[in-house]
Protein backbone atom coordinates (compact mmCIF):
# COMPACT_ATOMS: atom_id res chain seq x y z
CA UNK A 1 0.00 0.00 0.00
CA UNK A 2 1.50 3.30 -1.07
CA UNK A 3 1.63 6.43 1.03
CA UNK A 4 -1.12 8.11 -0.98
CA UNK A 5 -3.52 5.22 -0.28
CA UNK A 6 -2.74 5.26 3.45
CA UNK A 7 -3.33 9.01 3.59
CA UNK A 8 -6.73 8.70 1.93
CA UNK A 9 -7.80 5.95 4.31
CA UNK A 10 -6.85 8.07 7.35
CA UNK A 11 -8.63 11.06 5.87
CA UNK A 12 -11.82 9.00 5.36
CA UNK A 13 -11.81 7.83 8.98
CA UNK A 14 -11.30 11.37 10.24
CA UNK A 15 -14.08 12.62 8.02
CA UNK A 16 -16.50 9.99 9.36
CA UNK A 17 -15.64 10.99 12.92
CA UNK A 18 -16.16 14.61 12.11
CA UNK A 19 -19.63 13.90 10.74
CA UNK A 20 -20.85 12.68 14.14
CA UNK A 21 -18.70 14.96 16.28
CA UNK A 22 -19.46 18.25 14.59
CA UNK A 23 -23.13 19.20 14.69
CA UNK A 24 -22.56 21.61 11.82
CA UNK A 25 -21.47 18.80 9.48
CA UNK A 26 -23.94 17.66 6.84
CA UNK A 27 -24.52 14.05 5.78
CA UNK A 28 -27.34 11.96 4.29
CA UNK A 29 -30.14 10.38 6.39
CA UNK A 30 -29.38 7.01 4.87
CA UNK A 31 -25.76 7.28 6.03
CA UNK A 32 -26.91 7.96 9.60
CA UNK A 33 -29.53 5.17 9.46
CA UNK A 34 -26.98 2.66 8.23
CA UNK A 35 -24.51 3.75 10.91
CA UNK A 36 -27.08 3.47 13.77
CA UNK A 37 -28.45 0.13 12.59
CA UNK A 38 -25.35 -1.58 13.78
CA UNK A 39 -25.97 -0.46 17.34
CA UNK A 40 -29.61 -1.49 17.72
CA UNK A 41 -30.79 -4.84 19.07
CA UNK A 42 -34.03 -6.26 17.75
CA UNK A 43 -36.49 -8.13 20.00
CA UNK A 44 -38.10 -10.87 17.94
CA UNK A 45 -41.60 -12.08 18.88
CA UNK A 46 -42.08 -15.77 19.53
CA UNK A 47 -45.39 -16.56 17.87
CA UNK A 48 -49.02 -15.47 17.63
CA UNK A 49 -50.92 -14.44 20.79
CA UNK A 50 -47.71 -13.72 22.62
CA UNK A 51 -46.52 -10.50 24.18
CA UNK A 52 -42.97 -9.31 24.77
CA UNK A 53 -42.81 -8.20 28.40
CA UNK A 54 -40.06 -7.29 30.85
CA UNK A 55 -39.34 -9.51 33.82
CA UNK A 56 -37.04 -8.40 36.67
CA UNK A 57 -35.39 -11.81 36.78
CA UNK A 58 -35.25 -12.98 33.17
CA UNK A 59 -35.17 -9.65 31.39
CA UNK A 60 -37.30 -9.29 28.27
CA UNK A 61 -39.21 -12.33 27.11
CA UNK A 62 -42.48 -13.59 25.65
CA UNK A 63 -45.65 -14.37 27.60
CA UNK A 64 -48.69 -16.16 26.25
CA UNK A 65 -51.99 -14.25 26.09
CA UNK A 66 -54.67 -16.71 27.20
CA UNK A 67 -58.48 -16.74 27.50
CA UNK A 68 -58.67 -18.45 30.88
CA UNK A 69 -57.33 -17.77 34.33
CA UNK A 70 -55.37 -20.39 36.23
CA UNK A 71 -54.06 -20.56 39.77
CA UNK A 72 -50.59 -19.41 38.68
CA UNK A 73 -51.57 -17.16 35.80
CA UNK A 74 -49.29 -14.27 36.70
CA UNK A 75 -46.13 -16.35 36.40
CA UNK A 76 -46.87 -18.06 33.08
CA UNK A 77 -49.11 -15.92 30.89
CA UNK A 78 -51.08 -12.71 30.48
CA UNK A 79 -54.91 -12.98 30.73
CA UNK A 80 -57.11 -11.28 28.16
CA UNK A 81 -60.12 -9.12 29.03
CA UNK A 82 -62.57 -11.99 28.59
CA UNK A 83 -60.70 -14.17 31.05
CA UNK A 84 -60.73 -11.45 33.70
CA UNK A 85 -64.45 -10.82 33.19
CA UNK A 86 -65.31 -14.52 33.39
CA UNK A 87 -63.30 -14.93 36.57
CA UNK A 88 -64.94 -11.91 38.22
CA UNK A 89 -68.44 -12.99 37.18
CA UNK A 90 -68.03 -16.16 39.18
CA UNK A 91 -67.18 -14.22 42.33
CA UNK A 92 -70.02 -11.68 42.27
CA UNK A 93 -73.38 -12.15 43.94
CA UNK A 94 -76.50 -10.81 42.28
CA UNK A 95 -79.06 -9.06 44.50
CA UNK A 96 -82.52 -9.02 42.98
CA UNK A 97 -84.48 -6.17 44.52
CA UNK A 98 -88.20 -5.59 44.19
CA UNK A 99 -89.41 -2.74 42.01
CA UNK A 100 -89.74 0.42 44.07
CA UNK A 101 -87.34 -0.90 46.70
CA UNK A 102 -83.70 -0.25 47.45
CA UNK A 103 -81.16 -2.67 48.89
CA UNK A 104 -79.58 -1.43 52.12
CA UNK A 105 -77.94 -2.72 55.28
CA UNK A 106 -80.08 -4.31 57.97
CA UNK A 107 -77.93 -3.28 60.90
CA UNK A 108 -76.38 -6.75 61.12
CA UNK A 109 -72.84 -6.92 59.66
CA UNK A 110 -72.84 -8.63 56.28
CA UNK A 111 -76.62 -8.59 55.86
CA UNK A 112 -78.53 -6.71 53.18
CA UNK A 113 -82.29 -6.24 53.00
CA UNK A 114 -85.00 -4.45 51.04
CA UNK A 115 -86.64 -1.18 52.01
CA UNK A 116 -89.39 0.58 50.14
CA UNK A 117 -88.25 3.85 48.62
CA UNK A 118 -91.61 5.55 49.05
CA UNK A 119 -94.82 5.07 51.00
CA UNK A 120 -97.73 7.13 52.28
CA UNK A 121 -96.80 6.61 55.91
CA UNK A 122 -93.72 5.80 57.92
CA UNK A 123 -93.79 4.44 61.43
CA UNK A 124 -90.86 3.17 63.38
CA UNK A 125 -87.56 4.83 64.05
CA UNK A 126 -85.27 5.93 61.24
CA UNK A 127 -82.39 5.88 63.72
CA UNK A 128 -82.91 2.33 65.01
CA UNK A 129 -82.15 -0.81 63.03
CA UNK A 130 -83.59 -3.33 62.25
CA UNK A 131 -86.86 -1.70 63.27
CA UNK A 132 -86.90 0.12 59.95
CA UNK A 133 -86.62 -2.98 57.76
CA UNK A 134 -90.28 -2.68 56.84
CA UNK A 135 -90.27 1.13 56.73
CA UNK A 136 -90.04 3.27 53.63
CA UNK A 137 -87.15 5.61 53.08
CA UNK A 138 -89.40 8.57 52.38
CA UNK A 139 -93.07 9.35 53.00
CA UNK A 140 -95.72 11.16 51.05
CA UNK A 141 -95.87 13.80 53.77
CA UNK A 142 -92.15 14.51 53.49
CA UNK A 143 -92.20 14.65 49.69
CA UNK A 144 -95.31 16.84 49.55
CA UNK A 145 -93.94 19.23 52.15
CA UNK A 146 -90.60 19.34 50.37
CA UNK A 147 -92.13 20.08 46.97
CA UNK A 148 -94.30 22.85 48.41
CA UNK A 149 -91.31 24.40 50.16
CA UNK A 150 -89.18 24.07 47.05
CA UNK A 151 -91.73 25.80 44.83
CA UNK A 152 -92.41 28.54 47.38
CA UNK A 153 -88.71 29.19 47.83
CA UNK A 154 -88.15 29.42 44.08
CA UNK A 155 -90.91 31.99 43.41
CA UNK A 156 -89.91 35.61 42.99
CA UNK A 157 -91.93 38.76 42.27
CA UNK A 158 -91.34 40.37 38.86
CA UNK A 159 -92.86 43.10 36.69
CA UNK A 160 -94.56 42.63 33.33
CA UNK A 161 -91.13 42.49 31.65
CA UNK A 162 -89.97 39.61 33.85
CA UNK A 163 -87.58 41.84 35.75
CA UNK A 164 -87.10 41.37 39.48
CA UNK A 165 -89.42 43.86 41.21
CA UNK A 166 -90.49 43.66 44.85
CA UNK A 167 -93.60 45.61 43.88
CA UNK A 168 -94.27 43.62 40.73
CA UNK A 169 -97.66 42.09 40.03
CA UNK A 170 -96.37 38.81 38.57
CA UNK A 171 -94.57 35.78 39.92
CA UNK A 172 -92.07 33.53 38.21
CA UNK A 173 -90.14 30.42 39.22
CA UNK A 174 -86.43 30.96 39.32
CA UNK A 175 -84.63 28.77 36.81
CA UNK A 176 -81.57 28.22 38.98
CA UNK A 177 -81.78 25.12 41.13
CA UNK A 178 -79.90 26.82 43.95
CA UNK A 179 -83.24 28.32 44.96
CA UNK A 180 -84.71 24.87 45.57
CA UNK A 181 -84.34 23.58 49.10
CA UNK A 182 -86.38 20.58 50.21
CA UNK A 183 -86.26 21.03 53.95
CA UNK A 184 -88.65 20.31 56.79
CA UNK A 185 -89.98 23.28 58.73
CA UNK A 186 -89.62 21.91 62.24
CA UNK A 187 -91.45 23.50 65.15
CA UNK A 188 -91.22 22.64 68.86
CA UNK A 189 -92.93 19.28 69.37
CA UNK A 190 -93.67 16.65 72.01
CA UNK A 191 -93.89 12.95 71.29
CA UNK A 192 -97.05 10.91 71.05
CA UNK A 193 -97.60 7.18 70.81
CA UNK A 194 -100.51 4.90 70.00
CA UNK A 195 -100.87 1.22 69.20
CA UNK A 196 -103.85 0.35 67.03
CA UNK A 197 -104.81 -3.04 68.43
CA UNK A 198 -103.47 -5.59 70.88
CA UNK A 199 -100.15 -7.12 69.82
CA UNK A 200 -99.35 -10.81 70.23
CA UNK A 201 -96.14 -12.75 69.56
CA UNK A 202 -97.68 -14.14 66.36
CA UNK A 203 -99.37 -10.88 65.34
CA UNK A 204 -96.97 -8.00 66.11
CA UNK A 205 -98.26 -4.43 65.84
CA UNK A 206 -95.83 -1.52 65.59
CA UNK A 207 -96.71 1.50 67.73
CA UNK A 208 -97.27 4.74 65.83
CA UNK A 209 -95.23 7.69 67.09
CA UNK A 210 -95.14 11.41 66.39
CA UNK A 211 -93.36 12.06 63.13
CA UNK A 212 -92.34 15.26 61.39
CA UNK A 213 -89.99 14.99 58.44
CA UNK A 214 -87.16 12.70 59.52
CA UNK A 215 -87.75 13.38 63.22
CA UNK A 216 -89.56 10.77 65.33
CA UNK A 217 -90.68 11.51 68.89
CA UNK A 218 -92.08 8.72 71.07
CA UNK A 219 -94.31 8.64 74.13
CA UNK A 220 -95.09 5.86 76.58
CA UNK A 221 -97.41 6.63 79.48
CA UNK A 222 -96.43 9.95 81.04
CA UNK A 223 -92.98 10.02 79.42
CA UNK A 224 -92.40 11.62 76.01
CA UNK A 225 -89.53 12.78 73.82
CA UNK A 226 -89.48 16.48 72.99
CA UNK A 227 -87.85 18.81 70.45
CA UNK A 228 -86.69 22.37 71.15
CA UNK A 229 -86.62 24.46 67.97
CA UNK A 230 -84.49 27.10 69.69
CA UNK A 231 -81.60 24.81 70.61
CA UNK A 232 -82.29 22.33 67.79
CA UNK A 233 -82.01 19.51 70.35
CA UNK A 234 -84.12 16.43 71.00
CA UNK A 235 -84.53 15.21 74.56
CA UNK A 236 -85.14 11.47 74.66
CA UNK A 237 -87.21 10.27 77.62
CA UNK A 238 -88.27 7.04 75.94
CA UNK A 239 -85.75 4.26 75.37
CA UNK A 240 -85.82 1.70 72.56
CA UNK A 241 -84.52 -1.85 72.90
CA UNK A 242 -84.37 -4.13 69.87
CA UNK A 243 -84.10 -7.63 71.34
CA UNK A 244 -81.84 -10.06 69.47
CA UNK A 245 -81.56 -13.10 71.76
CA UNK A 246 -78.00 -12.43 72.91
CA UNK A 247 -79.20 -10.68 76.07
CA UNK A 248 -78.79 -12.34 79.47
CA UNK A 249 -82.18 -14.03 79.77
CA UNK A 250 -83.21 -15.87 82.92
CA UNK A 251 -86.26 -17.73 84.23
CA UNK A 252 -88.74 -15.88 86.42
CA UNK A 253 -90.21 -17.16 89.65
CA UNK A 254 -93.50 -17.94 87.89
CA UNK A 255 -93.95 -20.61 85.17
CA UNK A 256 -93.30 -19.49 81.56
CA UNK A 257 -92.04 -16.09 82.67
CA UNK A 258 -88.69 -14.85 81.37
CA UNK A 259 -86.82 -11.74 82.34
CA UNK A 260 -84.11 -9.53 80.90
CA UNK A 261 -82.28 -6.50 82.29
CA UNK A 262 -82.66 -3.20 80.42
CA UNK A 263 -80.02 -0.54 81.11
CA UNK A 264 -81.10 3.01 81.96
CA UNK A 265 -84.68 1.80 82.46
CA UNK A 266 -86.74 3.68 85.01
CA UNK A 267 -87.14 1.47 88.05
CA UNK A 268 -90.69 0.56 89.05
CA UNK A 269 -94.08 -0.03 87.43
CA UNK A 270 -94.21 2.28 84.42
CA UNK A 271 -96.28 1.94 81.26
CA UNK A 272 -94.25 0.63 78.33
CA UNK A 273 -94.97 -0.53 74.78
CA UNK A 274 -93.91 -3.59 72.80
CA UNK A 275 -94.68 -4.60 69.24
CA UNK A 276 -95.26 -8.28 70.16
CA UNK A 277 -96.51 -8.35 73.79
CA UNK A 278 -99.19 -6.32 75.60
CA UNK A 279 -98.27 -4.29 78.65
CA UNK A 280 -99.52 -5.45 82.06
CA UNK A 281 -98.77 -3.55 85.27
CA UNK A 282 -99.57 -6.46 87.59
CA UNK A 283 -97.05 -8.57 89.49
CA UNK A 284 -94.98 -11.29 87.84
CA UNK A 285 -97.41 -13.90 89.09
CA UNK A 286 -100.32 -11.96 87.62
CA UNK A 287 -99.00 -11.88 84.06
CA UNK A 288 -101.13 -13.66 81.45
CA UNK A 289 -99.87 -15.42 78.35
CA UNK A 290 -98.64 -12.78 75.90
CA UNK A 291 -98.08 -10.11 78.59
CA UNK A 292 -94.96 -8.16 79.46
CA UNK A 293 -94.24 -5.55 82.09
CA UNK A 294 -92.02 -4.18 84.82
CA UNK A 295 -93.78 -5.53 87.91
CA UNK A 296 -91.34 -4.28 90.55
CA UNK A 297 -88.27 -2.23 91.22
CA UNK A 298 -84.98 -2.78 89.44
CA UNK A 299 -84.03 -2.90 85.78
CA UNK A 300 -85.75 -6.19 84.87
CA UNK A 301 -88.49 -6.54 82.27
CA UNK A 302 -90.71 -9.68 82.29
CA UNK A 303 -92.33 -11.59 79.42
CA UNK A 304 -94.83 -14.43 79.78
CA UNK A 305 -95.12 -16.87 76.88
CA UNK A 306 -96.68 -20.29 77.47
CA UNK A 307 -95.04 -21.69 74.33
CA UNK A 308 -91.71 -21.92 76.15
CA UNK A 309 -90.61 -23.52 79.40
CA UNK A 310 -87.03 -22.26 79.70
CA UNK A 311 -85.33 -18.92 79.23
CA UNK A 312 -82.98 -20.54 76.73
CA UNK A 313 -85.88 -21.60 74.49
CA UNK A 314 -87.40 -18.14 74.73
CA UNK A 315 -84.06 -16.48 73.86
CA UNK A 316 -83.70 -18.74 70.80
CA UNK A 317 -87.12 -17.61 69.58
CA UNK A 318 -86.16 -13.96 70.14
CA UNK A 319 -82.99 -14.56 68.09
CA UNK A 320 -85.00 -16.18 65.28
CA UNK A 321 -87.34 -13.19 65.12
CA UNK A 322 -84.38 -10.84 64.91
CA UNK A 323 -82.76 -12.87 62.14
CA UNK A 324 -86.04 -12.85 60.18
CA UNK A 325 -86.17 -9.05 60.26
CA UNK A 326 -89.17 -8.94 62.62
CA UNK A 327 -87.49 -8.34 65.98
CA UNK A 328 -89.29 -7.89 69.29
CA UNK A 329 -88.93 -4.23 70.28
CA UNK A 330 -89.75 -2.56 73.59
CA UNK A 331 -90.21 1.13 74.36
CA UNK A 332 -89.82 2.18 77.99
CA UNK A 333 -89.25 5.27 80.20
CA UNK A 334 -85.59 6.19 80.59
CA UNK A 335 -84.17 6.67 84.06
CA UNK A 336 -81.94 9.45 82.74
CA UNK A 337 -83.06 11.49 79.70
CA UNK A 338 -80.64 11.63 76.76
CA UNK A 339 -80.12 14.76 74.66
CA UNK A 340 -79.16 14.55 71.01
CA UNK A 341 -78.85 16.82 68.01
CA UNK A 342 -81.73 17.19 65.62
CA UNK A 343 -81.40 14.90 62.55
CA UNK A 344 -80.35 16.69 59.33
CA UNK A 345 -83.21 18.80 58.01
CA UNK A 346 -82.45 18.48 54.31
CA UNK A 347 -82.08 15.31 52.30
Amino acid sequence: MNIRHIFMTIAAIMLASAVFADSSSVTSKKYVDDFMAGYQNKIPGSGADKLMIYDDTDGIGAKQIVSSLGDDTGATNVPDVGAVKDALDGKQDTINGTAGYVMTGTGTPGEVGERAIYSTSLYGDSLVTPETLSSALVTAETVNSGVINAVNNSLRRVNENGELDNNGTLWEIQDDLTALSICSDYTPATGTGVQNGTPTPTNPIMPNFYEQGNMILRAVGDYADSYDATTNKITRRVGVKVLNGTESWSDGTSPNVFLVTITNKKSGKFTSLCNAYKYNSTSQAGLSDGDFGMPGSGLAMFFKDNRFTTASDFANWIAAQYAAGTPVIVYYPLATPVEEDMPPRCQ
